[in-house]
């Protein structure tokens, strides 16, 4: 268990997660580059989010606009592995139309 970031890490919630059938993942990252992809700090949480992205039907990434053109240390995910994009009205709308063209529906949380 890491306290600080209060979740499940390592072999066992690996394990875990191959057991699982998500209808839907949500999911959270530090940095979304468009050509880095959804980044995270972490590489053992990113291993994490990886299975549980897996092991899920459809997949939405949680993010704020200030994440945007930003990467941190490991890459989990592409684009193109999300089906949705929960953000801000702060997304610039060039931005949308890039993360639209990789096929990922954005829904702006406060329109």
């Amino acid at each position: 268990m890491r306290w600080e970031s209060q979740c499940y890490v390592g072999p066992l919630t690996l394990r875990a997660i191959k057991s699982v059938n998500a209808n839907i993942a949500f999911i959270t990252i530090t940095g979304l580059s468009i050509t880095k992809g959804l980044t995270t700090r972490d590489m053992d949480i990113a291993e994490i989010k990886r299975a549980m992205m897996g092991a899920a039907e459809k997949v939405v990434l949680v993010m704020d606009s200030t994440k945007m053109h930003k990467y941190t240390l490991t890459t989990m995910a592409s684009l193109k592995d999300i089906d949705a994009l929960v953000t801000d009205s702060a997304l610039s709308p060039e931005d949308r139309k890039r993360i639209e063209a990789e096929g990922v529906q954005v829904i702006v949380a406060d329109e």
